[in-house]
């Protein structure tokens, strides 16, 4: 029987909505089950691999905290306890209320403050995975020591690269997915060169396939699927699937690496152009913008509103002097007698 792996980039599971992406909760519940469905599909044996950001930071909500939990428990059944963690870096935004970090517990990486009782992790961190001839690596992501770089076990034949760090990808990518900052040729020779196929989590763009060739001339796929969930109100992340890679090994020893289309659900979001705040949804909707795009007014100070109306900088002066408490009645009457004097008061 076949053994099959499916990569899931980043999720970044959350106990509320971004501020301006209303129905994110939704679209990720709806990304989880579709992950079930899939996984319950695939014949023989089925291991589950999150390239990393599958929680986004801390959560508030306990209530929350469960239901995201079930998910991640009925994926790790769905799979025979064989679901896998490459660690990215939103694992350490408030790491100890991050769900994330019990996730894995017990965990040879990382601890929370309070000891966890836990006799084995919901997803596991593991340096390596091998599958008969193939090797899956996890780089997890590591804040000062970017020397991602695992030794090929014996009798691999085909050795995958799982990465959550934009420093790892060549540097005309790395701008395609808004990251600033150049990327050497000779570090990617480095941790490429025992490498034959290299899939990264962390990026939120669906760039897609691409080559990056070695100075030996050996050429190495580089699989950026992007986000499964729409994470900005960015053109750039807007995308309806993701083609999530499947590594199949046969029995024989034989094995090669299909994808599997994922909707993100971005039909259930709305978005928002936000400035300074969110306003309430009632209000949005007596906006009667229609779409699913709303643009929210931009919030103004009471200068820019007093500007608006046509009253002049003495005048505003006058009204910003008053202070609840501190501007006694005979200044106030000064001040506006030297403006009538003046004119700046009609």
């Amino acid at each position: 029987m076949p053994t099959s792996v499916f990569f899931a980039p980043d999720l970044h599971k959350r106990d509320v909505d971004f501020s301006s992406i209303k129905g994110y909760r939704t679209a990720v519940e709806q990304v989880q089950q579709d992950i079930l469905e899939y996984l319950l599909s695939l014949e023989g044996d089925r291991k589950f691999v999150s390239l990393g950001d599958w929680y986004d930071k801390g959560y508030r909500s306990t209530g929350r905290v469960y239901v995201d939990s079930y998910y991640d428990s009925m994926i790790a059944q769905a799979v025979n306890s064989e679901a896998y963690l490459c660690l990215g870096n939103h694992f350490f935004l408030e790491r100890d209320s991050n769900p994330e970090m019990y996730l894995i517990q017990p965990s040879y990486l990382y601890q929370p403050k309070e000891r966890v009782p836990m006799h084995a992790p919901v997803f596991k961190t593991v340096p390596y995975l091998v599958i008969g001839p193939v090797q899956i690596s996890f780089f997890h992501f590591n804040k000062l020591d970017k020397n991602y770089v695992q030794p090929r076990q014996p009798g691999v034949q085909f050795h995958i690269g799982v990465y959550h760090d934009d420093c790892c990808l060549p540097s005309d990518i790395r701008t395609t997915a808004g990251y600033f900052g150049k990327t050497n040729n000779d570090y990617l020779n480095n941790i490429f060169s025992n490498i034959d196929m290299a899939i990264f989590g962390h990026i939120h763009v669906a760039v897609g396939i691409r080559v990056f060739t070695l100075n030996s001339g050996k050429q190495i796929p580089l699989i950026v699927p992007g986000a499964l969930c729409i994470t900005e109100n960015k053109d750039a992340v807007k995308h309806k699937t993701v083609s999530c890679p499947v590594l199949t090994v046969q029995d024989d020893g034989t094995y090669d690496v299909n994808f599997k289309e994922m909707s993100t659900h971005m039909e259930v979001l709305q978005f928002y152009k936000i400035a300074e705040q969110r306003i309430a949804n009632d209000t949005l909707e007596i906006m009667g913008t229609g779409g699913s795009e709303f643009v929210v007014p931009k919030a103004v100070s009471l200068l820019d509103y007093l500007r608006g109306k046509g009253y002049t900088e003495k005048q505003m002066e006058i009204i910003m002097s008053v202070q609840p408490g501190q501007t006694d009645l005979y200044t106030l009457l000064v001040q506006i007698k030297e403006a009538m004097e003046n004119g700046a008061v009609a």
